[in-house]
């Protein structure tokens, strides 16, 4: 949850990140999500569907000055974060088990089944989002 602040101030103070520069990254990362979900689609089509139904706040994600704004920004997107969906279906599914039990299992579904979840979240959504939550932390700076 700290490392879209920390990448938005290395950009912003060291590397003198324009405006122009941080859309581009975001519109750049967009794409791909967007390519990589279409592609995902002819394999898992439920797979894609929900993961996207996810990243969708991603695509109206702005850079704004309005403290107001950034915050609310922020809190959308901590929501819909992949740590928060993984804790969420750890408490919907596992009540009882812990956070250990689920991220056994989704290994567990990754290497005996060779199930794609944990490749789209860690692989696809969760980059998407650091850009998003940088992009968001860029005017703070």
């Amino acid at each position: 949850m700290l490392l879209p602040p920390a990448l938005a101030y290395l950009l912003k103070t060291t590397l003198h990140a324009k405006p122009q520069q941080l859309q581009t990254l975001q519109s750049i990362s967009l794409l791909l999500v967007g390519a990589s979900y279409s592609t995902l689609a002819t394999l898992n089509f439920s797979l894609a569907f929900v993961i996207g139904l996810l990243t969708t706040p991603l695509a109206f994600v702005r850079q704004t000055k309005s403290p107001l704004l950034v915050g609310l920004s922020y809190v959308v997107l901590v929501a819909l974060s992949p740590m928060s969906a993984t804790y969420a279906m750890g408490l919907w599914w596992y009540r009882d088990q812990g956070l250990a039990v689920v991220l056994m299992e989704l290994a567990k579904g990754w290497v005996a089944q060779g199930v794609w979840t944990e490749f789209v979240v860690w692989g696809i959504w969760w980059p998407a989002w650091v850009v998003a939550g940088t992009v968001v932390w860029s005017e703070v700076f």
